[in-house]
This record gives structure tokens, sequence and C-alpha cells, in this order.
């Protein structure tokens, strides 16, 4: 009789002992898992509520973002946009980013990384929360601490005429200076 006690304790610590590593492992990989999401999300910005945007873009100002930016090497920027095309805008994207030096020649100066939003209606807007990145060249960033850029940001509304999607466009200009 008492060779079946101990073996049926024998059994159930070996049932917690398993159970507990399963537990462990499963929280590692939820961590894992949610380690990944975040870092993607900082390598490709995000859209968030209009609300969360403090400067709220409109008919007469159809892209909002700060008129200056002070930069390093990244920094995240947000982004209004309202579409006054008359249209449902399929796709909306930041298309680009293109600045030029004092002398006004272009600069590969920056990357932009954000998502492409859906589905936004005529006469609504959308908020982004982009990141902006200094580039490199030969293995160094462009640009040297205290100059100053002037910078133009385009965004590409898709939408449907017709049979084939069309493309509008708005701009907006902004100034970087490259911080130490």
């Amino acid at each position: 009789m008492k060779m079946k006690k101990k073996a049926s304790l024998n059994l159930s610590v070996n049932a917690i002992v398993i159970l507990v590593l399963a537990v462990v492992l499963l929280g590692l990989a939820l961590a894992f898992i949610r380690g990944m999401f975040g870092k993607m999300t900082s390598k490709m910005g995000e859209i968030v509520d209009i609300t969360q945007i403090e400067a709220k873009p409109t008919a007469d100002m159809p892209i909002t973002m700060p008129n200056r930016i002070t930069i390093k090497d990244r920094t995240t920027v947000q982004i209004g946009f309202y579409n006054r095309f008359g249209n449902k805008c399929n796709k909306v994207n930041i298309s680009g980013v293109t600045c030029y030096n004092s002398t006004n020649q272009p600069v590969g100066l920056l990357t932009i990384s954000a998502p492409e939003a859906t589905g936004l209606d005529s006469g609504k807007s959308v908020g982004f929360n982009a990141i902006l990145k200094r580039q490199e060249e030969a293995g160094k960033e462009v640009g040297s601490p205290g100059d100053m850029y002037v910078c133009s940001l385009t965004i590409e509304c898709t939408h449907a005429r017709g049979i084939s999607p069309q493309q509008d466009y708005e701009t907006k200009q902004f100034y970087v200076e490259i911080k130490s």
C-alpha cells in the first residue's frame, strides 16, 4: 500500500514541476513576442487617433506638423493629414521627404517611416507618429551639428476615379536643424 502512495506523490511532484516550467516558458514567449512587436512599431511609426495630434489638420491646412524639427540621429514627429480631395482616399501614405541645403542643393538628409492609412473619407483626418531618421553616407550621418535645411514632406492619397487609381498629393515645408 505504501508503494502506491509514494508513486502518486512522485507523480504529483512531477506534474507540478512540468506545470511550473510550462508557465515560465509561456511567459518568456509572450515577452519575446511583445518585444518584437514593440521594436517593429518603433521602426515603422504608427497611425494614431487624430485627437492625439496637437495641431489638427483642416481644409485650409491639410498637413500639420512642427515647422521646425531638431534631430540628432532620429526623432518621432506627429503628422496630421486632412483629406480635402473630394473623394475617399483608399490609401494615404507619407511618400517622402526632400531636403535642400543653404545653397539650394538637394540633400539626402532624412528617411521617414510611417504606416499606410486606408479608407479615409473626404473631409476626414488621420494622424501619424512618423519616425524621421538621418541618412548615412560612407558610414557617416549626413549633415553637421548646427546645419539648417529646408525640407518638404509629401503625402499621397490614392483613390479610384473611373477604371484606374489616381494619386493626389499634398506637401508641407518645414525646417530641420542638426544637433550635436
